[in-house]
């Protein structure tokens, strides 16, 4: 019986601490940058991205977006590479 009273206690004493850290957190209703950023990301969507056809393996001469940064770069696709989408 012992035994699951102080197990009863040492619950109510976590949820306590925990309420309370959250409150002292809480209290100044601020947002970090990192997270107003992620926000406002959220928020945006993607309507905004427009999609290219990208690749992640490039040989010979030529101009064709890589995968990995979706940005131009010089090269041509090789014919048994199929290629992905990427935005900016």
């Amino acid at each position: 019986m012992k035994k699951k009273i102080w197990g009863a206690v040492a619950v109510i004493a976590i949820v306590a601490m925990a309420a309370f850290n959250m409150n002292v957190t809480t209290d100044n209703n601020e947002f970090s940058a990192l997270t107003m950023n992620n926000v406002a990301a959220l928020a945006s969507g993607e309507a905004d991205s427009k999609k290219y056809k990208c690749y992640s393996i490039l040989d010979g001469s030529g101009q064709s977006i890589i995968c990995s940064t979706c940005q131009m770069a010089s090269g041509t696709p090789p014919w048994y590479h199929f290629g992905n989408y990427c935005t900016r």
